[in-house]
């Protein structure tokens, strides 16, 4: 038998990310960079590996049914295996629609961070007292409290938009950039959960040919890791805005169902 354990805690910070596309990678102040100094979309804090191979007991040589022949061949020759990961999720990212009055991120679509509302969790109740459902309706359904966030580009009377006077019909904060971090570690996407396992059956025909049958069980638990946009993606809530209906919401798997395969190998 062979077993291997791997637990590694880390913490990952940078300024720059490369994610999407072209303009991703750009910063939401020119002339601010350290703003930009946050947790990596890529920072799992908590990843554990746990991979194994055990060969079963019986058959000729073995403990059991240590028999020859046609019998032997049968019962003898089977391993079991598998690797199985538990992964913290990785950090969100909250963003506001795009400033109209500052032409690169209009133009370019990128998408400013919005203010920080003091005293008010950002997990959504649901979340916090363990009633959130991923098909639920309305506040049962969502993951991000809305209402800790606010946008200092809208103007006043706008959903979501902080609290401040009007001046010549626009907000006076205009062209000011929310304090909310890069990415936000304490809203993390949803952890990993995996398991694959493998049963493997072994026949020696003569001493140069052996006949290989194996059944490959990946996710054999069938677990479900949500996704925030309509495709699933892992990286949801920068894809939706700080006042979308979508805001923390889950849209689809990130992973794959439970699949299974065989396999037939002769080696000679």
């Amino acid at each position: 038998m062979s077993f291997i354990a791997s637990y590694t805690w880390s913490k990952t910070l940078t300024d720059s990310e490369s994610l999407f596309n072209e303009f991703s990678g750009f910063t939401q102040d020119f002339y601010n960079r350290k703003a930009e100094k946050a947790l990596s979309i890529n920072d799992y804090p908590s990843n554990l590996v746990l991979s194994y191979e055990y060969q079963l007991p019986f058959g000729p040589g073995q403990r059991f049914a240590n028999v020859g022949g046609v019998a032997g061949k049968v019962v003898g020759g089977w391993t079991i295996a598998g690797v199985h990961q538990y992964q913290s999720g990785a950090p969100q990212i909250i963003s506001t629609i795009g400033n109209s009055f500052w032409p690169f991120i209009g133009a370019k679509s990128f998408l400013n961070r919005p203010n920080v509302v003091p005293g008010v969790p950002k997990k959504s109740a649901a979340i916090l007292n363990g009633t959130w459902d991923p098909n639920g309706v309305g506040a049962l359904g969502t993951t991000i409290n809305s209402a800790a966030f606010c946008n200092p580009q809208a103007p006043t009377a706008a959903a979501g938009a902080c609290p401040g006077p009007l001046s010549s019909g626009m907000q006076v904060q205009n062209f000011t950039l929310g304090n909310e971090s890069r990415t936000d570690g304490d809203l993390r996407r949803f952890p990993t959960y995996n398991e694959d396992f493998s049963i493997i059956k072994r026949t020696a025909i003569t001493e140069r040919v052996i006949i290989e049958f194996r059944g490959d069980f990946l996710n054999i638990f069938n677990r479900t890791l949500f996704g925030f946009d309509q495709g699933g993606d892992q990286y949801g809530s920068v894809l939706q805005g700080l006042t979308s209906g979508g805001l923390g919401r889950v849209g689809g798997q990130a992973n794959f169902p439970r699949e299974i395969q065989f396999g037939l190998k002769i080696r000679y």
